[in-house]
């Protein structure tokens, strides 16, 4: 969670993007900075925002690995049902997935890619 904060606004290719999920106005702007400070503290004080840059993609990269790991033995992580850790594991690797950097190592893991379009087969079934 908090490497996908970082990578969308503390890591500089992420952060550009951020300002366009705000209304081109006065307002938009105070809020967006006021969101930024807000989240930069958090992982800050959560202990990712303290680490370089080159740590924090090692961890990205130490992570994904061991994703990878998980949903390659098996349909998803614990076998050939989705469970509930699938579905959190999911919406992790989907928010990290839209930051540059996220999805370049994503795209990097056939495994996790495999993963992500199996969840998403999901969808419409009951």
């Amino acid at each position: 969670y908090f490497i996908g904060l970082y990578f969308q606004w503390a890591d500089p290719e992420g952060r550009i993007l951020v300002p366009r999920a705000f209304p081109p106005s006065l307002y938009g702007r105070i809020m967006y900075r006021f969101f930024l400070r807000r989240i930069l503290a958090q992982v800050r004080g959560q202990g990712t925002g303290r680490k370089s840059p080159e740590h924090i993609r090692s961890d990205l990269d130490r992570h994904l690995a061991a994703v990878s790991d998980l949903v390659s033995a098996n349909a998803f992580v614990l076998g050939p049902e989705p469970r509930l850790c699938d579905f959190a594991l999911f919406a992790q690797l989907v928010y990290l997935g839209r930051t540059p950097a996220g999805g370049r190592a994503i795209a990097m893991r056939p495994a996790i890619g495999g993963y992500v379009d199996r969840m998403k087969a999901l969808r419409g079934k009951e």
